[in-house]
């Protein structure tokens, strides 16, 4: 490989960051100062985060989105849900299964994708929060009639080129941009 040296002995070199990268390129300062700013004030270990996981699917019909209304009315979802403490050998296949079984009926047939984009949720507000990493596949519907269990109140099929996404539709700004990204790339819209 051109472009990398190594020391005679074969090893790695130690460097500092403004050394710029092992394979002989600059580093961008912006980057560096920021990140040795960054390491200054972590001063204090920090503990891990703990965040539930759960599974969701982009169910795709002709050019459109499935949106389920949360039963409170507040917020847009889509459908799946949590891993729960009993399915730590279970598949993920099979855990997404389930998810969309228990919120959409078991009529549903849909052929499952590979992950498309990933947000985190806030489910318990507070100083001690309860945050869910939610993985969304990619997935096409193939039958089946939908019905909504009683965690949502409503179902609609968006579609992205017609349909405006608003911000307010979703509790964190994350997963509203990470749809909204979605949407731009993959169907050439701005939201």
């Amino acid at each position: 490989m051109s472009g990398i040296t190594r020391p005679p002995d074969g090893g790695h070199h130690a460097r500092d960051a403004s050394q710029g990268s092992p394979h002989g390129m600059a580093l961008n300062p912006a980057h560096t100062n920021n990140f040795s700013s960054y390491m200054k004030k972590k001063t204090v270990k920090r503990d891990y985060g703990v965040f539930q996981v759960g599974l969701k699917i982009l169910l795709r019909k002709g050019g459109k989105v499935l949106f389920l209304r949360m039963a409170d009315g507040a917020y847009l979802d889509i459908p799946g849900g949590r891993i729960d403490n009993v399915e730590y050998d279970v598949s993920l296949e099979r855990i997404l299964a389930r998810e969309v079984r228990e919120e959409l009926g078991s009529k549903i047939k849909y052929a499952l994708g590979a992950p498309i984009f990933h947000f985190r949720r806030q489910r318990k507000p507070g100083s001690n929060p309860e945050i869910v990493f939610l993985a969304v596949y990619d997935a096409e519907w193939i039958s089946g009639e939908i019905r909504i269990s009683d965690e949502h109140s409503a179902y609609h099929w968006f579609d992205p080129k017609k349909d405006t996404l608003r911000r307010k539709d979703f509790g964190r700004v994350e997963e509203y941009r990470a749809l909204k990204n979605y949407f731009a790339k993959h169907y050439h819209v701005r939201h």
